[in-house]
C-alpha cells in the first residue's frame, strides 16, 4: 500500500511539472516562420499588388496566421472592388441603363483573389474536419486498448501477460490526440488498469524503477540539449526549445529523488533562452522606435509635394521622380512599433495619394486643352478644304500660307488624332499648291534661273571650303542668299539639294575652331530643309514621326526601369543591379535630350 501511494505522489508531481512547463512554453512561444500581420502594409496597394500579397500565404498551413492575414487584407481589396463597381454602375446609368439590369462581374484580379480566399477557407475547414475525424479514430483505438488491458487484468496471470501489457503500452504511446472531453477519463482508466496489473505482480516496483531510470536518462539528455541552445540564434533557439518541452512532457515519470533536480536543471536552461529572447525583443523595440523617427522625417519631406503646381509635364515628372525616391527611402526603413504603424502609414500614403490626385487633375486639364486644339485644327482643315480648288491663285496661296502659320501656333492635339488631322490639312494644301504649280508653267524659266544662282552659290561655298575657313559667317551669308532664292525646276530639286548639302558638309568639315555641336546642328538643319523642299512631301513628316517614336520608346523604357527599381531588395547584389539600371536610365535620358533637340531643328527647318 505504501508503494502504491509513492507511485501516485510521484506521478502527480511529474504531471504538475509537465503542465507548468506547457504553460510556460505557450507564453514564451515565438513564431519565426512568418512576419507579423500589419493592416497598414496593405494601405495604398492596388488590386494587382493585393493579389500578389495574398499569394504569399496561398500555401500556408498556419490557419491562425491565415485568418489574421485575410481579416487584414480583405477590407482593402473589397473597398477597391466596391469603388470599381460604383464607377461601373454610374457609367452604366449615364449610358441609359436601368439600375435593376446592372451586373458587375469584376476582373481577373477579383476572380483570382476570391479563388485564393476560398482555397484558404476550405483548406482550414478540411484540416479541422480531418483533425476531428483523427481524434475520433484515436479515441476509439484507445478505448479498444483499454478493453484489451482490462481483459488482461481480469484474466489469470501467465508468463506472456507482461509482453501483452508492454505491447499495449507501446501502442498507447503511438496513438495521437484524442477527443479533449474524454482525454482525462481515458488516461485515468489506463493508469488505474496498469496500477492494478502491476499490483498483482510481485515485480511491479522493479519494472517501474527500471522504466523511471530510462526516463531519467532521456530527460537528462533533453537538459543537455536545452543547455546547448545558448550557442545558436535566438529565434531558432526558442523554436527548438518548444520542441524539447513537448518531448519532455511526453516522457514518463523518473525516480522521485531526481525529479526536482532534473526539473530545476531543465527550467534553468529554458530560463536562459527566455532571458536572451527578452533582450532580443527589447533590441527589436529600440530598432522599431528608431525607424519611427526616420519615417516621421520622410513624412516631413513629403508634405511640400501636395502644394506643388505647374503647367509643364516635365516639371510634374521631375517632382514625381523625387517623390518616388522618397518612397524608396520609406520602403527601405524597417517596421515601427505596432501601436504607431497604422497612423504613420495612413499619414504617409495620404500625402502620397494627394500628390498623384493633383497630378491626375493636371493631365485631365491637359487632355481637355488638347481637345480644344483638335477642334481649332479641324476648323483649319475645313477652311483649307474650301480653298483647295479656288481659281484665285495668289490670294488663296497667301491665305493657305496664313492658315499654315496659324496651324503651327496651335498646340498639340490628342495623340490618336495627330497624324490623321495633319494629313487631311496637308493633303488640302498640297492639292492647291500642285494646281498652282501646274498653272504657272511660265514661271519655269524663272525656276531655271534660280537653279543657276543656287548652283553658283554651291560652287562658291565649295571654293570657300578649300580655303580652310575659320568662321561660320560666310556660310550663314551664303545660306541666307540660297534660301532667299525662289523655286527651281521640279526635276532639279533633289540634285540641287544634294549638291547644296554636299557644299554645306564640305564647308562644315573644313571650318576650324567651331564647336562640333554647332556643326552638327547645321548639318541636321540642312538635312531637314532638304527633306521639306524635296519631291517627297511626306519625307519630313515621316522623319518627325520616326523621331517621336524613338523618344516615346526611350521614355517608356525609362518609366519601366524606374518602376523596376522599386522592387529591388536592399542587398549588395541589388545595389549593383540598381546602379546598372541607373546608368541605363541616364544614358536613355541623354539620348532623349539629343532626339528632342533634333526634333526642334526639324520643326524649325
Amino acid at each position: 500500500m505504501d508503494n502504491d501511494k509513492l507511485f501516485e505522489q510521484s506521478s502527480d508531481t511529474e504531471q504538475e511539472n509537465i503542465n507548468t512547463t506547457e504553460e510556460a512554453v505557450e507564453k514564451q512561444e515565438v513564431v519565426a516562420e512568418l512576419p507579423p500581420v500589419n493592416e497598414e502594409d496593405f494601405v495604398g496597394l492596388d488590386k494587382s499588388e493585393l493579389v500578389n500579397r495574398l499569394k504569399e500565404v496561398k500555401d500556408s498551413q498556419n490557419f491562425r496566421y491565415n485568418d489574421e492575414f485575410l481579416k487584414a487584407i480583405a477590407p482593402h481589396f473589397n473597398a477597391l472592388r466596391k469603388s470599381e463597381r460604383k464607377e461601373a454602375l454610374a457609367k452604366y446609368l449615364e449610358e441609359g441603363g436601368e439600375a435593376d439590369g446592372f451586373e458587375f462581374h469584376g476582373d481577373e484580379f477579383d476572380r483570382e483573389f476570391d479563388a485564393i480566399f476560398t482555397t484558404l477557407r476550405e483548406r482550414k475547414q478540411k484540416y479541422y474536419a480531418n483533425l476531428e475525424s483523427s481524434r475520433n479514430e484515436n479515441t476509439a483505438k484507445k478505448k479498444l486498448l483499454l478493453k484489451q488491458l482490462r481483459d488482461i487484468v481480469k484474466a489469470d496471470e501467465d508468463e506472456k501477460s507482461i509482453e501483452a501489457v508492454r505491447a499495449i503500452q507501446a501502442e498507447w504511446k503511438k496513438v495521437g490526440q484524442v477527443n479533449i472531453a474524454e482525454n482525462e477519463d481515458l488516461w485515468a482508466n489506463y493508469k488505474a488498469l496498469l496500477d492494478q496489473y502491476y499490483d498483482r505482480r510481485g515485480i511491479f516496483f522493479e519494472l517501474k524503477d527500471l522504466d523511471r531510470r530510462k526516463n531519467l536518462t532521456k530527460k537528462q539528455d533533453l537538459c543537455a540539449k536545452a543547455e546547448a541552445l545558448t550557442a545558436i540564434e535566438i529565434v531558432e533557439a526558442v523554436r527548438v526549445l518548444n520542441e524539447l518541452h513537448e518531448e519532455y512532457k511526453n516522457i514518463g515519470p523518473i525516480p522521485r529523488e531526481e525529479q526536482d533536480a532534473v526539473w530545476d536543471r531543465f527550467k534553468a536552461a529554458s530560463d536562459a533562452v527566455y532571458d536572451r529572447r527578452k533582450v532580443y525583443t527589447d533590441e527589436i523595440r529600440k530598432e522599431q522606435e528608431a525607424n519611427l523617427v526616420l519615417k516621421k522625417a520622410v513624412i516631413e519631406k513629403v508634405k511640400p509635394f501636395i502644394e506643388f503646381n505647374s503647367g509643364r509635364i516635365t516639371e510634374w515628372n521631375q517632382e514625381t521622380k523625387k517623390l518616388q525616391e522618397l518612397q524608396k527611402e520609406w520602403d527601405g526603413i524597417g517596421h515601427v512599433p505596432r501601436e504607431d504603424a497604422k497612423e504613420i502609414n495612413k499619414t504617409f500614403w495620404g500625402l502620397f495619394k494627394a500628390f498623384f490626385n493633383n497630378k491626375g487633375q493636371f493631365f485631365k486639364n491637359l487632355e481637355e486643352e488638347r481637345g480644344q486644339n483638335l477642334k481649332l485644327k479641324q476648323a483649319l482643315v475645313e477652311k483649307a478644304e474650301g480653298l483647295k480648288d479656288s481659281e484665285d491663285i495668289d490670294s488663296t496661296a497667301n491665305e493657305l500660307k496664313r492658315l499654315q502659320q496659324e496651324w503651327r501656333k496651335i498646340g498639340p492635339v490628342p495623340e490618336k488624332f495627330k497624324d490623321s488631322v495633319f494629313n487631311e490639312f496637308k493633303a488640302a494644301c498640297d492639292h492647291f499648291f500642285n494646281r498652282k504649280r501646274q498653272k504657272n508653267e511660265v514661271v519655269e524659266q524663272e525656276f531655271k534661273a534660280n537653279l543657276e544662282q543656287k548652283l553658283a552659290l554651291c560652287d562658291q561655298l565649295t571654293a570657300l571650303a578649300a580655303e580652310k575657313p575659320t568662321s561660320l559667317e560666310p556660310l550663314q551669308e551664303i545660306q541666307a542668299k540660297f534660301e532667299a532664292i525662289g523655286f527651281v525646276p521640279r526635276s532639279d530639286i533633289n540634285s540641287i539639294q544634294q549638291k547644296w548639302a554636299e557644299s554645306n558638309a564640305a564647308y562644315l568639315e573644313a571650318v576650324e575652331g567651331i564647336d562640333e555641336k554647332e556643326k552638327q546642328r547645321m548639318v541636321l538643319q540642312a538635312k531637314y530643309q532638304r527633306l521639306k523642299s524635296g519631291n517627297d512631301r511626306n519625307a519630313a513628316h515621316k522623319a518627325e514621326q520616326d523621331l517621336r517614336k524613338q523618344i516615346q520608346g526611350l521614355e517608356d523604357e525609362i518609366n519601366t526601369w524606374n518602376s523596376n527599381l522599386g522592387f529591388f531588395a536592399r542587398s549588395k547584389n541589388a545595389e549593383a543591379l540598381r546602379a546598372e539600371y541607373d546608368k541605363k536610365i541616364e544614358e536613355a535620358q541623354q539620348k532623349v535630350k539629343a532626339l528632342r533637340a533634333e526634333l526642334r531643328i526639324l520643326q524649325q527647318a
